[in-house]
């Protein structure tokens, strides 16, 4: 485990817990990129452009926790895999709580690359038969049960 890559990770997130947008943008390159689907901008490249999305999380954020469920570490020391449980609060106060998958490159100590995985399905006509399929799956399901 490198304890850098650790601390700079822990960092980050404690950053945007506390909704400290200034130091969660350090922990980044200047040509760092971001990318998340949650965001209006899913790719976000340099400090000025993810300070941007940050920012926009923060004002429509009551809440944002994160409890690290798994680490995983690149062999180089330079990367790792991070599942994290999410349980955020929106600013109208709905609740959400999903897990997500991080994956952290970095060079000279600062992040190069931090990208959000969701267990959500694809999206487009891709994940409309994906939901087709799977509900036809569970009324099939159901049929098997019945006496």
């Amino acid at each position: 485990m490198s304890t850098s890559l650790h601390t700079l990770i822990t960092d980050n997130l404690a950053a945007v817990t506390a909704k400290d947008v200034e130091a969660a943008v350090a922990t980044f390159a200047s040509h760092g990129v971001l990318i998340d689907p949650h965001y209006p901008r899913p790719r976000m490249a340099g400090h000025t452009e993810i300070r941007e999305g940050l920012q926009w999380v923060v004002a429509g954020m009551r809440e944002l926790n994160f409890t690290v469920d798994s680490w995983f570490f690149g062999e180089d020391g330079t990367s790792a895999a991070v599942e994290v449980s999410s349980r955020h609060v929106l600013a109208s106060g709905r609740s959400l709580e999903f897990g997500q998958c991080f994956v952290v490159e970095t060079a000279d100590g600062r992040v190069i690359r931090w990208q959000a995985y969701e267990p959500y399905g694809p999206g487009g006509v891709g994940g409309l038969a994906l939901g087709v399929s799977r509900l036809k799956f569970r009324r099939s399901r159901r049929r098997w049960r019945r006496p």
